[in-house]
């Protein structure tokens, strides 16, 4: 009886680390699945990485030192959710960039997904990151790598908080930089424009460049977000796999 209890102790931990990464990953997280399949997900998940129980530490007898114990496990599983989150959310905001010289600076619209507002073009490519993750088996990477986890992270320590800390600064750095790089061609294009438009203004004041010129950043900006499409495949591809690295070397670390 005592080793039955202990192995559904040790379950429990499972799942509540599990639990974190639905609660935060992309696709898993989606307010559009409802609760009933995400739980029996959760579960079905949870029992085929039941084998992983044996990298968990014996359960204490404590009631409190197990509760303190299963918070840290879904805190792992949030951090873990929430590095992949990094990964689809950097496309959005490339799109904050370029949104207000393209002329879409008030057009947002709500997201269910990430229940805030975005731009248009933010939530376009947001979808499309979402795509990607799911084309390149980001959802069974992320599932991997928290099963994996139980090995090198069987419980949350000081100094894994630490290393978490840390990491979340340097992801959410990079997470910037790459995003303003995906941007940048666009951005660049826009300026071209806005600054021939200025020099037009100021050569032919008599011409109204406020009645053509919305016009023109619109359609010149979605001319080029339609040439870079074929080009974001390859580099979105190699940016996950960037993100997955990191995340694997996060969880080796810990």
């Amino acid at each position: 009886m005592d080793i039955l209890l202990a192995e559904f102790q040790k379950f429990l931990l499972v799942f509540l680390r599990i639990s974190g990464i639905f609660a935060t990953c992309p696709v898993f997280s989606s307010p559009n699945i409802p609760w009933q399949v995400r739980g029996g997900a959760i579960f079905v998940t949870s029992l085929a990485a039941s084998p992983a129980t044996r990298f968990v530490p014996t359960p204490p007898d404590s009631i409190i030192a197990y509760g303190i114990l299963g918070v840290s496990e879904f805190i792992i599983g949030v951090t873990i959710g929430i590095f992949a989150s990094f990964i689809v959310t950097l496309f959005a905001i490339s799109a904050e960039f370029y949104s207000v010289p393209m002329g879409f600076a008030i057009s947002n619209v709500f997201d269910p997904i990430s229940e805030t507002e975005q731009p248009v073009i933010g939530q376009l490519l947001g979808l499309y990151g979402i795509f990607i993750f799911a084309v390149i088996n980001g959802p069974q990477i992320v599932l991997y790598g928290v099963i994996e986890s139980f090995k090198s992270v069987p419980s949350l320590s000081i100094a894994s908080s630490n290393i978490i800390s840390s990491s979340t600064v340097s992801i959410y750095t990079k997470m910037f930089a790459t995003a303003f790089k995906i941007g940048f061609p666009i951005l660049a294009v826009l300026f071209l424009v806005n600054l021939s438009l200025g020099l037009l203004s100021k050569a032919a004041p008599l011409i109204n460049i406020m009645v053509f010129g919305f016009p023109i950043t619109i359609l010149t900006g979605l001319v080029a977000l339609f040439f870079l499409f074929p080009y974001l495949w390859n580099v979105s591809v190699s940016i996950f796999e960037g993100m997955f690295s990191d995340i694997d070397k996060l969880i080796r670390r810990l």
